[in-house]
């Protein structure tokens, strides 16, 4: 009978028997596989797609604003729709994605004979999920400006004209509503041009543009100057400073400036 109780309690053994170890190790492999995964692997996947929206959607808008940015140079009369909707579904309804003020943003331009300030407005379209790459796309001016990290740039043409020593640019503004939204569908549509806002001959003159992105501005008027000609200092100079940018022409046989109007909705 004691032989029996031993052979009985040496079964029920679990942790000293071979195939229950082997089945404890096993658990233990899955349970850890399963642990790494959720931690590691799962959130890095979501990090991945979140940021692949988030370009994805970036990289449609930034093609539709270039888009309108020539439309605009080119004095076509359209619309165009974006959205974030792409990225909209990983993120916070409470963070902004797109921004509108309608005030922000200004051109001032003095001739001899005129002073005129315009209000160009800004838009500006960023990720809004933590895991998103650092990138902006902002619009003024008729200006497509691109920033990741501390660097920025130009994607598209300015609005300036040159021939000879004649200076004509029609400036893009854009008005409607001030907006901080986190998603939903927006459009910008041609709303009207103004002609001859300005028109003034053998003069000199000044445009200075309040913008976050003065070097962007710069950069694009010193190719403008270089391909007609003009040397700095006798033709142009510059005043940069973090919020602006100045340029001045000298001698100048004319410049004309036409506004166009665009309205965001």
């Amino acid at each position: 009978m004691l032989i029996k109780l031993k052979d009985h309690f040496k079964k029920k053994d679990f942790f000293s028997n071979e195939d229950g170890v082997s089945t404890i190790i096993g658990f233990m492999f899955i349970l850890a596989s399963v642990a790494l995964y959720t931690s590691v692997a799962y959130p890095a996947m979501v990090k991945k797609d979140i940021k692949n929206a988030e370009s994805d959607a970036l990289a449609d808008i930034e093609s539709k604003m270039l888009k309108f940015s020539d439309d605009i140079q080119s004095d076509r009369k359209g619309q165009v729709s974006f959205q974030l909707t792409a990225s909209q579904k990983y993120s916070s309804t409470s963070v902004v994605g797109m921004v509108f003020s309608p005030n922000d943003g200004r051109i001032n331009i003095t001739t001899a004979n005129y002073t005129l300030t315009i209000p160009t407005g800004m838009l500006i379209i960023k990720p809004k999920n933590i895991f998103a790459e650092d990138r902006t796309t902002a619009f003024q001016a008729g200006t497509v400006i691109e920033q990741q990290g501390k660097s920025y740039w130009s994607g598209a043409p300015s609005f300036f004209y040159i021939s000879g020593r004649n200076v004509d640019a029609q400036v893009p503004v854009i008005t409607g509503d001030y907006f901080s939204v986190g998603g939903g569908i927006k459009t910008l549509k041609y709303n009207s041009t103004s002609r001859t806002v300005i028109h003034d001959t053998n003069t000199n003159a000044t445009i200075k543009i309040d913008t976050p992105y003065p070097l962007v501005f710069e950069n694009m008027f010193k190719n403008d100057m270089n391909r007609a000609g003009f040397i700095s200092p006798a033709d142009y100079t510059f005043i940069n400073t973090t919020n602006s940018v100045t340029l001045n022409l000298y001698n100048l046989d004319t410049i004309g400036i036409d506004i166009i109007t665009w309205m965001v909705k």
